[in-house]
């Protein structure tokens, strides 16, 4: 028998199965151990820190690395606050259904910021890509700007905002 091509059809067997703990097609049929999890090798599942996703060198980020939220004592600021109106709102709202879109145009016209959920409405897709047709339309007619933030979350910003697509951390 020759070592070259016709000996590499010969290879049809099955060296892995699918693993009982993880469920990975990499049990290894001849040794009895998982390369996956490490099943009949170890009791706990294999698992290396140089596996994880994280930004701080092969350190993984835990949750008393992240700095908590620090109220502001802002009692200075706040007869100064409650007297000037706002030239712009940040406003939050909820895209059930289509009947609700005068309103958030009337804010878009009226220059307010729209952080909108569109969560509820990703059901019917073509309720969805009708609200995200005429939102678009009324940028278009203030020269605003509109993103996508996640899959549930539209930002749609009056003239005089621009919206950054760019991350600041985590990506390009």
């Amino acid at each position: 028998m020759s070592k070259g091509t016709p000996s590499m059809g010969k290879r049809q067997k099955r060296l892995h199965i699918k693993c009982r703990r993880c469920g990975r097609v990499s049990l290894n049929i001849h040794k009895k151990v998982c390369v996956a999890c490490g099943f009949k090798k170890t009791t706990r599942m294999r698992s290396y820190k140089w596996q994880r996703k994280s930004g701080l060198n092969g350190a993984a980020k835990s949750k008393s690395n992240v700095d908590e939220y620090v109220d502001l004592d802002l009692s200075d600021y706040e007869e100064v606050i409650e007297n000037e109106p706002a030239e712009m709102y940040i406003r939050i709202a909820e895209l059930n259904n289509l009947n609700e879109l005068p309103d958030l145009k009337k804010e878009v016209y009226d220059g307010n910021l729209l952080l909108v959920d569109i969560s509820l409405l990703k059901r019917d897709k073509f309720n969805l890509d009708r609200a995200i047709k005429e939102l678009k339309q009324v940028v278009e007619d203030v020269h605003g700007d509109i993103a996508g933030v996640g899959e549930e979350q539209v930002i749609v910003a009056p003239m005089g905002v621009r919206i950054d697509r760019s991350k600041i951390f985590g990506g390009k």
